[in-house]
């Protein structure tokens, strides 16, 4: 793979997303996910240029919360 512009950035942006999903499965709804992922680029150093707003601030990523075990849409 040759060097590319935004290599770091990308590579970064990939590993949140797997990270989410090894951790969850795949049982939730998409809010689940989307907050959960907004957690993890947070986590990995985006903050301060995330623009992404959890919409239910109560829901634990690796604990999930009651609010993310109702949404399971099994």
């Amino acid at each position: 793979m040759g060097n590319y512009k935004y290599r770091g950035i990308t590579e970064k942006i990939i590993r949140a997303a797997y990270k989410v999903h090894n951790t969850l499965g795949s049982s939730f709804l998409e809010k689940v996910y989307q907050n959960s992922l907004a957690i993890e680029f947070r986590m990995v150093w985006f903050e301060k240029y995330t623009k992404i707003k959890l919409t239910n601030p109560k829901i634990l990523y690796y604990g999930v919360s009651e609010h993310g075990r109702n949404k399971s849409s099994l």
